[in-house]
């Protein structure tokens, strides 16, 4: 039957086509256009052009526009898988691509082939998106597809107060019809039957305006009026209407089968039993048929699905590997960097220890120096001292040791030589001398082994941040007192407290 439905529309555009291609002169985007518009009159001559656009193509937008005007065709002819096919392929088309009008109506064809397939959460998610790319188009463009995507999700009875501005959309002429027949219909459902007859005739209007007055909109339209008369039982109007829309050159099989349903259950009323009958047979043929291609696209519908949602978890699981690669590296960067860290840990620990035994052993912490630097430092710089002087000033030296004095942050060899009760040159000489340092040197070392010794005793000097220790023991910065601690113990004072709140070296 399809085939030879095929075959008659073939012949009645047989005169046109001969006639000439002027098409192949006509931009792509002009053709895609017109054939949006043209296929419900003639969707022989739109296939024609659909091939034209396909192998003429170079950009995978004009692939679209052609897969999307042949499944458009298939759906004319109640070819449904063939149809969903070149749908899908039109989206595959667009996985890359920007976002426009042509893929917004790829989405919404999707839904609803979805919402027809009983598979209402994929519809869904494609008028979700469908309303996103919405944002990106023109404002007519834009007024189109969402009016479209809200029918779609039956709540578009309130929003549509331009619907019957037809001035505006008339490069859209078809869509904008399909989208008052939609209109109707769903006032048709919510029993608004003269909201329904005002969509269905106000379309009819356009349609012959805009020269579509024998497509398969036009059957639609005349469906539905035909469907508000059958309800008000005036069943002589319906019958009129329902045959007026099978002389419609060009319908959808589901509008051929509802009418011919209805036109049926009205000759049986009427006792014209044989053209009953013979409606009722022509719809168990037509009925399989459609439930045949139904099942079928079906089953194309959940492989796209399926196929989508193994690409992605294939994508997931590469994801998934490059993840566990990227922890993988950096556990083993952090494995190394413990392995050094304790490794250094160990060797200060060990600094530590011989720091503690050092103090245990009673002896003083001093900063290290090379043999070099020891042996000069030991040579006298020529001031010579009275034998009772040096004595009486390395006594009081020994005092000053024994006390905290070192640790105003203000001593200086004046201030020193001045509580000494004697000068710079000879304190100088005597430190020199004595001690194997200069001035700072020895004043440093005092203090490093008064707060070392603090932190032992005092388990609450623990506590403390670096710099009040740093205060404490008479350095005027907390960067002065790391480096000058570091220098005589070889590790830092953050450390050394760190190592001596964990070892059982502090004073109870």
């Amino acid at each position: 039957m399809k085939k030879l439905h095929y075959c008659l529309l073939m012949i009645l555009t047989f005169c046109v086509q001969i006639s000439g291609w002027s098409q192949n002169s006509e931009e792509p985007e002009a053709l895609f256009t017109k054939n949006i518009n043209e296929v419900y009159n003639n969707p022989v001559q739109t296939s024609r052009v659909a091939n034209y656009l396909l192998s003429n193509s170079k950009t995978a937008e004009q692939r679209a526009k052609a897969f999307y005007l042949k499944s458009t065709v298939s759906f004319l002819f109640g070819e449904v898988t063939e149809g969903q096919a070149y749908l899908l392929q039109a989206k595959d088309e667009f996985e890359l691509h920007e976002s426009n009008f042509i893929n917004a109506l790829l989405n919404i064809a999707l839904a609803e082939r979805y919402q027809k397939a009983g598979m209402t959460e994929s519809a869904v998610n494609f008028i979700n998106t469908a309303k996103t790319i919405a944002k990106k188009l023109t404002e007519e463009e834009k007024v189109i597809i969402l009016q479209i995507c809200a029918l779609l999700q039956n709540n578009g009875l309130t929003v549509f107060d331009d619907i019957y501005d037809a001035s505006k959309y008339e490069k859209y002429a078809a869509l904008k019809a399909i989208i008052r027949n939609n209109l109707g219909f769903n006032y048709l459902n919510k029993k608004d039957l003269d909201k329904a007859q005002f969509s269905f005739n106000y379309n009819i209007l356009e349609l012959k305006n805009n020269a579509l007055d024998n497509s398969a909109i036009t059957a639609t339209s005349l469906q539905g009026l035909g469907d508000i008369t059958f309800l008000k039982k005036d069943f002589t109007t319906s019958k009129l209407y329902f045959l007026k829309a099978l002389e419609q050159p060009v319908m959808f099989p589901e509008t051929r089968y509802a009418i011919q349903n209805k036109l049926a259950a009205i000759y049986k009323m009427q006792d014209s039993m044989t053209i009953s009958q013979k409606y009722n047979s022509e719809n168990i043929s037509l009925k399989s048929e459609i439930l045949k291609s139904e099942r079928s696209a079906r089953i194309l519908l959940i492989e796209y699905l399926e196929k989508g949602q193994n690409a992605s978890i294939k994508n997931d699981m590469n994801l998934y590997y490059v993840l566990v690669k990227i922890i993988f590296v950096l556990l083993l960067i952090l494995l190394i960097w413990y392995y050094f860290y304790n490794k250094k840990l160990d060797k200060e620990y060990i600094q530590f220890e011989k720091i503690i035994n050092q103090i245990e052993n009673k002896e003083k912490l001093e900063l290290n120096i090379t043999t070099k630097e020891a042996v000069v430092s030991k040579v006298s710089k020529g001031v010579l001292i009275p034998i009772e002087t040096e004595k009486a000033i390395l006594d009081r030296l020994d005092v000053f040791e024994n006390s905290t004095d070192y640790t105003n942050s203000n001593m200086s060899l004046a201030l020193l030589a001045k509580q000494l009760k004697t000068n710079k040159k000879y304190i100088s000489e005597i430190i020199h001398n004595h001690k194997g340092k200069n001035f700072n040197t020895y004043i440093n070392e005092l203090r490093i082994n008064y707060i070392i010794k603090l932190m032992q005793d005092d388990p609450e000097y623990l506590k403390y941040k670096v710099s009040y220790l740093a205060k404490k023991s008479g350095f005027s910065s907390h960067s002065a007192f790391t480096v000058v601690f570091k220098s005589i113990t070889n590790i830092t004072p953050k450390q050394f407290v760190m190592f001596l709140k964990k070892s059982s070296k502090v004073s109870s």
